[in-house]
Parts: C-alpha cells; structure tokens; sequence
C-alpha cells in the first residue's frame, strides 16, 4: 500500500471503483441513480470535499453525520406468497402479488458509499489480502465477495486505477463448486466412498452480530500488517456507525415474526464493507470446521458451504447408508450433521476452546419462528403416533440447527449474540457408493460443462426466433411419469432460466433485423404477467433494453405500463413490513425510474418523447406523489446524465457513448438510436480531441477503441490508419480512459503487448506487428466452409445490408464448432462478417482466446454532400492475448490493395468508389509469423512474395470464382515461401483448404469444396517442425521427406532466431539500421557531404549496440562529440527510442 498517494487521489480512485462496482449490480439501480445525479453538478468539487473531511476533524464530524442522518433501508420482495395449489393449472397468473419474505437494502448517499469503499482499500484489503500465503486472515478456500488480487499494483503498490474491486462472480462461484465436485471423483477414483453435503445459512446478513470491541479489533490487527492512511481509524469507525444506524432502520421497520432481529448489529446489504466483514465474520467457523473436522475439501460462497469428505469403513454413516446400524434406520441429512458438527471428538492437536464446544446446537424452542415452531409439533406427533423405537426423537424432531455463537465470538464478552440458522429445507447430503455407479455425478459434471458453455459461444437463437419455443424458461412441475399430462401440478417460470434467456436474447437481439423478432416481442410481452414482473424486478432494465434494441417503442411503453400496473397491484402485509402502503413500493418505483432513465438513454427524438409522455399520464393517475419522478423534464435531463457520466449499458452501444455530439440530447426531428450502428454514426463529431474523463466504470478494451478508429476513419472517407498511427491512438486512448495517464511515452507497463514497427525497403509499406502471447509448437488451425451470396452483395452496396435471422445463424454455427474444437485460429472468406458484428465476433474471441481472420462485408463511408461515397473492402485480424486478469485481442483492419476488375465494375455501377488500401503486414502471435491478403492481391507476384523466409503461415481470405488460377497461386506460393498457406473461399466455389510444402500427394492437409451446411474443418500445422527442416542446408533436406526442399534466396537464419525466440529483436535491430543508415543518407544528400561525416558504419553499430536514448548516453559512443551530438543527437535519439 502506497501512502504517498494524496488524500484527493485515494477519493478519485474509490469513486472509481464503487462506480465500477455499482455499475455490474443489476440489485443496486437506485444507488447507480444516485451515482448519476452525483457527478452530474461539478463532481471533482464534491469528490474535494469527501477528501477535506477525511484530513479535517472540525470538517469530519459535521460531514458523516449529515450522512448518517440520512440512512434508510429499501424494502424489496425476496419471496411473494405461493396460494394454495389448484386442480386447475390456468396459462395465466391471476393470483394477488403479495410478498411473503422481505429484503432490506441500505440506502445510503453517495458520499457513505465512497467512504465504505476507502475502508475496503484499507482495512478490509489487509483482512482480504491472498498474496501473502503465509499470513492469510480469511479462509484459504472461501470463495464469495473476495476482493481481485490485482487490486494494488504490483510494483508501486498503489491501487489501481481499474474500475474492478471483487473477483467477478461467476468465475468465483465455478471455482468453489467445481473443486468440491473435483475432490468427490478423487475419493471414488481411489475406492473409497465419499459424501457431499450442502449447507444454507439462513438470513445469514440479519443474522450476524459484531459487537463494537471485535469490530475495533480488526483495525488493530489490519494495523499491525502495515500502516494506514492517517484517515484510516476515521473510516473504520464510521463503518461501525453505518452498521448501527442500518441495523435499528431495519428492525424499525421489520415486524416479520419469521425474522427477529433482536438488537444485534448486522450487516447491510448494498454496502461494500459487509462484503468483506461476512467472509471476515465466518473465519472462526472456517478455521474450526478446518481443524476438528478436518474433510477431503470445505468451500465456502458467502452463506453457502460445501463440505466433501471421504467415508470410512468403519464409519456410522457407512454402516446407516448400508442399512446396517443397530436400529435399522436410514441415514438422513440430520444423522451427517450430528455426526460433523454436533459432536465434540477433538484431536489433541486443536486448540482448547475446539474442545470444548461444538459447531451447531439443534435449535431450541425459544430460538424457533413460528412456522419452525409448527413443523417442530407436527415432527413430535408423527414421532408418537409412530411408537419411535429409537433411542431418541430429537433428531427427528429437530428443525433446524444454528452455529454456536461461542465459534464465532471467541473472547467476547458481549451479552448480544449471532443468531446464524441452517437452513433444513436446503440441507443435501449425495452419498456416493465406491464400485457403484456415477451418473449422478457424471451428471453434475455434464450439466455445470453444458451451462459453463453457453456463455463460450454467441447465444443458439434457433429454438426463440426459428421455432417459437419458449420451453427453456419454463419449470414443468411432475409427480408422475414424464409422459403423463395427469402428472403436471403446475407450470412456473424459473427465474435462473430466464435471466440467461434475456441476456442472451438482448446480446444477439443487437445483431439481427428480422421481422421473427416482433413476433418475440410480442410473446414476451405475454409471458411476462404481472406476478413474474415483480418477482423478477431485477430483469426490468434487461427487458426493456431488449425493446430499445429492436427498436420496438410501442412494446417498451407497454411493458412499463404493465409494470406500473403490476407495482399497484403489489400488496405487503402490515405483519412484515411497518410501513404506510405508498412506502413499501418506493423501492420498486425506483427501480423502475431508474430502468427507464437508463434505457431511454439510448433513445432520442420525438418518437421516444411521446412515449415518455404517455408514461408521465399512466404514473400521475398510480403513483401520486412518486409520480414526479416519471415527469419527461426530469427523465430527460437524468437521460443525459446517464450518458455523460458514460453509466448506460457498453455492452449494446457500437461506439464509445463519449463521442456523440451534444446536440443528439435536443434532436426534434429525427429519431437516434444509439444502439444501431448506423444511427449512432451519423451523430459522432470527428473533430473531437481527447477530454480528460478517466471515471469510466467499466475497461475501455483495445478492440474497441481499434473499432472506433477504424469507424472514425471510414465515416470521413479516409484511408484505415496504418498500423502504427492505429497502435499509437489505441494506446494513448486506452491509458488516458482506464488509467489516466495522458501521456502517450509513459513507461507505464499497461499496453505493452503489442509492438508494430515499419519494415524498409519493400515494394510495398510493411510493417511487422507482434502480440505477447505463450509461444506455441503446434497451431491448430481451421478453414470455414461457408458460403457467399450475391444478393448480399448488392444490399450492403446499396446501403442496406442483410442483418437477418438466417445470416446470424450460420455465423453462430461456425464459431461455436470452432470452439467446441478448440480451435487456435479460424479463417473465413472475403465479404463474410457484417461490419457491426465485428464488435460482438471480438469480443467472442478475446473471451476465448480463439484467432480470427475474417473478411468484412463492403462498407460504405458516410454520404456527405457532393462528394461521392467510397466502398472499403477489409480483412479483420483478431489476435487474442492476456493482460493481468483481463482478455484483450488486437485487430488491424487490413484494407484490400487490389480489388478485382469485376469487382470495381460493380461497386462502380452503384455510383461508388473502391478506396484501395497501400499496405500490407506479417503478424507474431504465440510466435507464429503469418501473412494476410484479400484475394486478387495473390495477382500480384512481387507483393505475394513481400515475407519470404518469415512467414511460416501465409492466409487468404477470398471470394474467387476463378479457382484453377489462385489454385496455382496458392499451390506455387507454398512451395515458392516454404510456408503453411490457408485458403478460404466461397463454399459453391470451394477449394479452401490448408496446405503443408510438402510433395504433391502429401500438400492439402485439408481441401474442400459444396455442402449446404456451414461448417469448419480443423488440423493441426506443425511450425516447430518446419523451421527444424528450413534450418538444414540440401544435403540434409534430402534425407528428411516431412517437406519440400526450401527455394533459392531463402534465408535459414530466420527459422534459427524463431526457434531461439530472437528473431523479433533480430528485426526490431535490422528496421533500427536500414532507419539510421536511410536518415544519414537523407542527411548527407540534404548538407552535400559523404555519408561517413554524419556516423561511419562502426559508429552506426554502435548505436545498434548501445540503444542511447538521451544525449548524454550518445556522447558516450567513439565519434560523438558536443558538435556532432548538438547537431545530429536528438534526430538519432529520437529515432532509437522508437525501438525500445
């Protein structure tokens, strides 16, 4: 931890972060609300203030209690009522929306949240800290709300300036179930049986209690682990405070017989600090369990435990599970817990107080709710009427169990206690039999792999938009056979199922333009009743988006409507909540104004302010006095902020939001959707310069900002830049937006995994472009066999391309199979990725790590006034790689050189103009070195030859209806460069294929052509193997057949610095000559002086040698004195530091 950062600093980036934080929480909208309207007045004065309170005493009191004064808690429905089953199973829901269990989210200024998030960054980041093994405060194997472990840089130990604060939930979740599932084969593998047990803990936020004395022990020991800020003790305190006030709002407002909340200090929920005081509160239960039971693996998610352990021979619980126990009886869930936590069979290794006490005590009569009550008295009449022959009922009397509180207070000696449940009902004991079968597990391990998979490919549409099958967000409940319909006791939505279909649906929702998508529209709209609305409120945004996108505003108004409608009919009882009526929905109508104001955002013009007008009526005659925040003056100055504070969805934008005109938020005439590429293009200003907003909550990735440029220049008819001006304003950008660093030469080590550097004396501009990658022997490759039409052609010149249901599909089928195969690079034909899916395609391979080089459908620039529209023919090269945590691709955009005769002739019948590209590059990624071209370049001899001995991989990308000419190219080619070359073509014109240089008979590794179906066909080239043959010399050659001999002129040094890993160096050295010798030239023609009086070639190898990059280190090479340094130095320094 770096404490020379200033007081102002440690603000700016926790702002960043709770921003960032807040901004994936699809629960936190009204604190995403309250965020906007912060920034939106001058909000490096308001961040100045928090930081004038944090130095300043006389400030500070003044400063919290204005924030503690204003705590609240938001009552949200964690449950509705469930009403008494019915013979009759309606397709509709009409039953009354009544909640059953409430959810109490903080509600806290903005200012309370930032100076949470400054205690996370301190104290709780020494409690959280995982990079130092040896001295872990938390469970090694808890796996929930723990903070990134790149949340300080490595190397200055400052914060960094990444929105990112907690590891994302997903990965985490898949860590702590998979190991479990992991560790349970382990046991079977070695013929043992095993068990798994699941635990819940029940209410476990409301149910915790940090005494004040405990609370303060945390920042004495966080202290002794380094030295805080001199702020830090504040901070912690006012934490302590947070959690008071919280606590006595809830149970003010909480009648709820079923949650006694006693006067413990609990922990609020929506506040970052309780993130890390959960794991923090349940690390003496880790540690016990750890120790006295000690199992094969215990995981922990937050309040949910997965215990796996193998299950001795002579164990009670394999003798219950064999039906061989004294009473004959079954082993049941209660019989594991007795047996793990309910006893007290210390070893002598654990400390006393483990001795002493035990985990869980059976919930005793007082501690009982009161349904727990009930079960309690009906499992005790049961017992009697059975004459129970067992030893005792009690286990079969008891409903529940609870942590003892003495585990997790050690030492205090507070009179308050925890009162942490288990859950019953979510109690599950597998038993696992060695020698029996494993389908069950074989079964979890299928499913987790099938889910896990989804989220790898772009969503499969075919069952929503081809068939109309609604099946998957459905649960049939059964007590019957399959088949039988006698069985079916009712039909419910899944809430699990239907998040993922919506995300998936709004993801590929963005791509297509096909009328099968209002038919959806149509029945969401009826699938979602009122009752599924508020049990799913946090999906409103979601949905609504989805409207945006397919830009269907008159479903958007009836949804909210709806919704509106679906709030006033939802009752809460006075038995759970102490509330007037208008207050237990004040939650909800926020989440609805705030899913609005984020929506419509990305809607502007007249047709979306006549729906928000209409929506102003139906909230005056619902809501009352709430109403007001459904007035169109508020909802579109609040659209605006949510804009310019960059706080709407990324993800469905084509283009950083940041480089819209000002003028879009007044449009009247024209109606501007921003998620349509073309709409938001037209509303760009390209005349725009780099602002200084660095509080994105999000990471502006590299692709995107490639994708942008690349926008910019074909909107103003401009050539794509050359890969070095690209890299240079990628970098620039993407340090100035994530880390605010405005200086493009910074030493920072952020960006510094792609190198391009011009390659001299070419017929042609070159440039060499390497990606950091883990070199690979072995790359898998793979060709797509699809197929090119016409018609297509024709729309995109025509401005209106085919973005239909069918298109998407096929492209969806061949990425899925090349990543269903693993494949590390993908080759697709000229003309076949629409332009604005690229974005969603990067993204895809990034995610992956899957290469792709793709050719992109002709793009029109933008229609400008007598000035005839130019038509861009590009190859898109992805190429993945890894920074720290993130995965990132670069793309370079390569424009075609050399467009067909026939082509031109088509593209200038339409009035358009072909604009022909100049450059060409050879690619390093996982040290394979490749080139790119686009079809009738190959024509060209010396151009196809330009990488002669680098290339150990020669791609094409195209669409050609003359197949025996570029089949001799392609054949000639391999043999001509001794490379590996991949052709993909047009699938009715065929011939893609990959080929090895190598006889005849051997050379097509893979060769196609037909088929109906889109496919891909996938093999192995072998690079480690050709570079050890091009290394030899002929005599050699002749005795290994693997491949042809290597041509005349071909250069065997450059296989030898690939394999030692030299040779990107070897060139970066040899680009630094032919640049130094070309400026001495150039200098002595300009001055009319031999070369050598500028630097002779010994001085010039120095230079090479010695890398100066100040004038003072060039003094010190044998030739470079004050006259010659004072008149040549700073153009030679300024040339070698672009090598470094």
């Amino acid at each position: 931890m770096d404490n020379n950062l200033s007081t102002q600093e440690w603000v700016k980036r926790a702002y960043k972060k709770l921003k960032g934080n807040v901004y994936f929480d699809k629960t936190q909208l009204p604190l995403i609300d309250q965020i906007v309207s912060f920034e939106h007045d001058n909000l490096e004065k308001k961040l100045g203030q928090v930081a004038q309170a944090l130095e300043q005493i006389d400030v500070w009191e003044d400063y919290i209690e204005d924030i503690t004064s204003k705590i609240d808690a938001l009552v949200y429905p964690k449950k509705l009522r469930s009403w008494p089953e019915n013979q009759v199973i309606f397709n509709v829901d009409n039953e009354p929306i009544e909640m059953e269990k409430a959810q109490y989210f903080i509600d806290l200024p903005v200012g309370g949240h930032l100076l949470g998030t400054l205690w996370v960054l301190t104290v709780g980041a020494q409690l959280d800290n995982r990079n130092d093994p040896d001295n872990l405060l938390m469970y090694e194997h808890s796996y929930g709300n723990r903070l990134r472990k790149s949340l300080y840089n490595a190397d200055s130990e400052d914060i960094t300036y990444s929105p990112y604060l907690f590891e994302p939930y997903f990965s985490q979740y898949e860590s702590w179930r998979d190991t479990a599932l992991s560790y349970a084969k382990d046991r079977l593998n070695n013929k043992q049986d095993a068990l798994i047990l699941t635990l819940d803990l029940r209410s476990f936020f409301y149910g915790v209690h940090i005494p004040k004395e405990n609370f303060d022990d945390i920042f004495e020991t966080a202290s002794v682990k380094i030295e805080l800020p001199t702020w830090g003790k504040r901070v912690h305190d006012f934490v302590y405070r947070v959690l008071e006030v919280y606590s006595q709002k809830v149970r003010n407002t909480n009648v709820d017989s079923e949650l006694p909340l006693s006067k413990r200090v609990f922990l609020p929920i929506g506040f970052l600090p309780s993130n890390i005081l959960s794991n923090w509160i349940l690390t003496p239960f880790d540690e016990a369990i750890s120790r006295r039971i000690n199992p094969v693996y215990y995981g922990r998610y937050v309040d949910d435990v997965i215990i796996v352990d193998k299950v001795e021979k002579n164990s009670p619980l394999r003798k219950r599970a064999q039906g061989k126990s004294t009473d004959s009886s079954k082993l049941t869930a209660q019989d594991v817990i007795a047996y793990y936590f309910c006893s007290c069979s210390a070893t002598e290794e654990m400390p006393d107080v483990c001795k002493q006490i035990q985990l869980f005590l059976p919930l005793e009569l007082d501690k009982m709710t009161p349904s727990q009550k009930k079960v309690f008295q009906r499992n005790q009449e049961k017992c009697k009427l059975e004459s129970c022959k067992h030893e005792s009922c009690d286990k079969y009397t008891c409903v529940g169990y609870r942590i003892n509180p003495a585990v997790l207070l050690q030492g205090s000696t507070s009179t308050e206690k925890p009162e942490i449940q288990i859950q019953n009902d979510k109690v599950k004991v597998f038993y696992f039999r060695e020698g029996a079968t494993r389908a069950l597990l074989d079964c979890f391990h299928t499913q987790i792999a099938q889910n896990a998979s989804e989220f790898r490919f772009l969503p499969d549409m075919d069952y929503i938009l081809g068939k109309n099958d609604y099946s998957e967000i459905f649960k049939l409940q059964n007590d019957e056979t399959l088949n039988k319909l006698r069985g079916v006791t009712g039909v419910s939505l899944d809430k699990f199922s239907l998040s993922k279909f919506l995300g998936k649906y709004r993801k590929a929702g963005g791509m297509i333009r096909d009328k099968k998508e209002s038919a959806f529209d149509r029945d969401l709209l009826a699938i979602l009743n009122k009752r599924t609305l508020i049990e799913n409120y946090t999906l409103w945004e979601r949905i609504l988006e989805i409207m945006i996108v397919n830009d269907r505003l008159e479903n958007y108004e009836k949804l909210i409507k709806k919704i509106i409608d679906a709030i006033n009919d939802y009752e809460v009882p006075p038995e759970l909540v102490n509330s007037y009526k208008n207050q237990s929905r004040h939650a909800l109508i926020l989440n609805l104004h705030v899913a609005v104001c984020r929506t419509a955002a990305l809607y502007w013009g007249p047709k979306i302010d006549h729906v928000l007008e209409n929506i102003q009526v139906t909230a005056n005659k619902v809501f009352e006095n709430e109403a007001l925040l459904f007035q169109t003056d508020l909802l579109t100055e609040k659209r605006i902020q949510y804009c310019r504070s960059r706080m709407v969805n990324k993800y469905i934008l084509p283009l950083p939001i940041g480089w819209l005109k000002d003028n879009v938020f007044t449009q009247k005439d024209k109606n501007i959707n921003l998620c349509h590429l073309e709409s938001f293009l037209a509303n760009v200003d390209w005349t725009w310069t780099l602002d200084n907003y660095v509080y994105f909550p999000y990471m502006v990735t590299p692709q995107e900002i490639a994708y942008a440029l690349a926008c910019k220049n074909i909107a103003t008819g401009e050539e794509i830049d050359s890969p070095d001006i690209q890299w240079k304003n990628i970098r620039e950008l993407y340090l100035l937006y994530n880390f605010c660093i405005s200086d493009n030469t910074s030493k920072t080590s952020e960006c510094k995994d792609v190198d391009v550097q011009v390659i001299h004396n070419r017929a042609k501009s070159c440039y060499a472009i390497s990606v950091d990658t883990p070199a690979a022997k072995k790359i898998k490759v793979a060709v797509g066999n699809a197929r090119l039409y016409e018609n297509d052609f024709k729309l995109a010149l025509t401005g209106t391309p085919n973005r239909s249901y069918e298109r998407y599909q096929q492209v969806y089928k061949l990425l899925k199979e090349a990543l269903e195969a693993y494949v590390d690079l993908l080759v697709l034909p000229e003309n076949f990725l629409p332009w604005e899916w690229v974005p969603d395609i990067s993204r895809l391979c990034a995610n992956n790590q899957m290469a792709l080089i793709t050719g992109v459908e002709h793009i029109l620039s933008s229609k400008v006034e007598e000035k005839q529209q130019q038509v861009y023919n590009l190859t898109a090269v992805i190429l993945p790689y890894r920074k720290d945590v993130h995965k990132f691709a670069h793309i370079v955009y390569h424009q075609k050189v050399h467009f067909s005769p026939e082509e031109k002739r088509k593209i200038k019948g339409y009035r358009l103009k072909p604009l022909p590209g100049n450059e060409y590059q050879l690619f390093q990624w996982k040290d394979l070195w490749f080139s790119v071209y686009c079809c009738f370049e190959l024509a060209s001899i010396a151009e196809r030859a330009l990488f002669q001995s680098f290339a150990d991989l020669t791609v094409a990308v195209e669409w050609n209806r003359d197949v025996p000419y570029f089949s001799s190219i392609m054949e000639s080619l391999c043999r001509d460069l001794h490379c590996y070359c991949i052709q993909a073509n047009s699938s009715d014109f065929g011939d893609s294929r990959v080929m090895s240089p190598t006889k005849t008979d051997l050379r097509d590794v893979i060769k196609t052509k037909g088929g109906l179906n889109h496919t891909i066909l996938a093999d192995e080239i072998d690079i480690d193997a050709l570079r050890e043959y091009q290394r030899k010399e002929y005599e050699l050659q002749r005795d290994d057949h693997r491949f042809k001999p290597t041509p005349p002129n071909f250069e065997p040094s450059i296989p030898e610095h690939k394999q030692n890993g030299t040779l990107w160096n070897h060139l970066r050295k040899t680009l630094l000559y032919q640049e130094l010798k070309k400026y001495r030239d150039d200098t002595s023609k300009m001055e009319n002086v031999k070369a050598h009086f500028i630097f002779t070639n010994d001085e010039l190898e120095d230079i090479i040698a010695r890398m100066p990059q100040t004038l003072d280190e060039l003094k010190k090479i044998a030739g470079f004195g004050e006259v010659k340094c004072q008149k040549y130095g700073n153009a030679i320094v300024q040339i070698v530091r672009k090598y470094i």
